[in-house]
């Protein structure tokens, strides 16, 4: 019967590692028929070229770019960077030979000294190989320089250059610290910058303390420190205020090692604390707020509050060496340095998409935009400018123009078509064991037989029943004539 012929189907793939992308799923041939393959491939190809590129995670000045190579010797090659099409830097390279598998060099790009806004950085192998395309690595790197505003009575004390020192230490983000008096506040733009620093929120004037909570409520995020005036009156910032200065040593008693801010936690029970601020019972008792610290008499040191779209972190001690030596600490630069970070909630970030691959245009609504290939040419019709998504079919730089402005799109080949090596007899057996089993095959098989059947029976009665609809009607036209007749 029709239906039980097999199909012989003749495959020619390079059975090459780029052929492992695919689904085992999309390889199973269709119900009776038989698969048959033919090598085409050559022996291991060697290939060599640019995996992928990435900011160094300890400093957002310097870039990491991987090298990949199959083949079986050594590989001398040049890696050049370019900036927003002006080259800036090169590093000779001598990739090892590749033994078993992909054999893999990192080179680092330092002090990449950018501005802050949207970089196309392009980094190329030099000289070419065989396939050029994987040779080149495009990437959009958007590079910003967060400011962090630190608050003090005097800018010049120990405590100013203290938390100064610990925030400029932080390299990825790299912050840049501006100081300002207290008095100054109420005249400062707080919005231009990523974080607040307080050092003696006590020292804050009414006014001042006001503009800094809008600034928190409105997204922004503090860390403040607290000193002896706390005693006096409420904190004009945190509206906290103390019942008492202890005067006497302390430690740390609990901490709340889960937070990102305090990943040291047995160094803080290292500190020494020779008199300490008791807060009000009532101090801690909002909801939106989270005592990170406290000390072994239970009073909070340290308090995270959530305060409208922000966060403030609260340090309820002064960094004083006659309160205590958390200034002197090592661990004073690192838990700053993390609160500045965290803080800041700043990442800076080499971004690309593949070829092939569909991308947001952001350009839905009213507004009306445009998308320029890396040749100048204009890739939406006239009819589509206002299409949600696209597709780039060539590696390259595509900029996407719309009312909010335009972006940079960064696209690659496939690297996973880099790999040239032969597939394994063990996948290529695989590939074969996904044929039907005979069982499934013959089941399919009397299913649609039996559908071929039953669709025939159904004809035939729709037919018999249509027959005896005819000779009704006739029979009735014939008596209707007979009756005419005889009047």
């Amino acid at each position: 019967e029709p239906a039980l012929l097999r199909v012989d189907l003749h495959h020619l793939p390079a059975l090459q590692g780029a052929a492992r992308r695919v689904r085992c799923a999309d390889l199973q041939p269709p119900l009776r028929t038989d698969v048959v393959l033919h090598d085409v491939g050559e022996e291991d190809a060697a290939n060599t070229y640019i995996e992928g590129a990435a900011i160094d995670p300890h400093d957002n000045r310097a870039l990491y770019v991987t090298v990949a190579t199959t083949a079986h010797q050594a590989q001398k090659r040049e890696v050049v960077l370019y900036v927003d099409g002006a080259e800036r830097a090169r590093r000779t390279i001598e990739a090892p030979a590749a033994e078993t598998g992909i054999a893999r060099t990192r080179v680092r790009f330092p002090a990449l000294e950018l501005g802050a806004g949207t970089h196309r950085i392009e980094l190329a192998l030099t000289p070419r190989d065989a396939l050029p395309d994987d040779d080149r690595f495009n990437v959009v790197f958007e590079h910003t320089e967060p400011r962090v505003l630190l608050i003090a009575r005097d800018t010049a004390s120990d405590e100013a250059a203290y938390l100064a020192a610990a925030i400029e230490s932080v390299t990825a983000p790299r912050l840049t610290v501006q100081r300002r008096a207290a008095t100054d506040v109420e005249r400062e733009d707080l919005s231009d910058y990523a974080a607040v620093v307080v050092a003696d929120s006590t020292t804050l004037s009414s006014a001042a303390g006001e503009r800094i909570r809008e600034y928190v409520s409105s997204g922004g995020a503090a860390l403040v420190t607290m000193g002896a005036g706390a005693v006096a009156q409420s904190d004009p910032l945190t509206a906290l205020r103390a019942r008492v200065v202890a005067d006497r040593p302390a430690r740390v008693g609990q901490i709340d090692s889960s937070h990102v801010v305090l990943r040291e936690a047995e160094s803080w029970h290292r500190i020494k604390f020779f008199r300490h601020l008791q807060l009000e019972p009532s101090a801690t008792a909002e909801p939106s707020e989270r005592v990170l610290i406290a000390l072994d008499d239970g009073s909070p040191l340290l308090i995270e509050r959530s305060t409208g779209a922000g966060r403030l972190l609260i340090l309820a001690a002064p960094l004083d060496r006659e309160w205590n030596d958390l200034a002197i600490h090592p661990l004073f630069v690192r838990f700053v340095a993390d609160v500045a970070r965290y803080l800041s909630a700043h990442d800076d970030g080499a971004t690309s998409v593949t070829v092939g691959a569909p991308v947001m245009t952001g350009l839905t609504g009213p507004a009306a935009g445009q998308i320029f290939d890396p040749e100048g040419r204009r890739v939406l019709p006239l009819g589509e400018t206002t299409a949600a998504r696209f597709v780039p079919e060539t590696a390259g730089f595509f900029e996407i123009r719309g009312a909010q402005g335009s972006r940079w799109i960064a696209a690659n080949v496939d690297r996973r078509e880099s790999d040239l090596r032969r597939m394994s007899a063990a996948s290529v057996a695989r590939w074969r064991a996904l044929e039907p089993p005979p069982a499934a095959e013959e089941a399919a098989a009397e299913g649609e037989t039996a559908g071929r059947r039953s669709l025939g029976e159904l004809f035939l009665w729709i037919a018999a029943a249509l027959l005896l609809i005819e000779i009704l009607l006739a029979n009735r036209h014939l008596k209707v004539r007979r009756e005419a007749v005889n009047v």
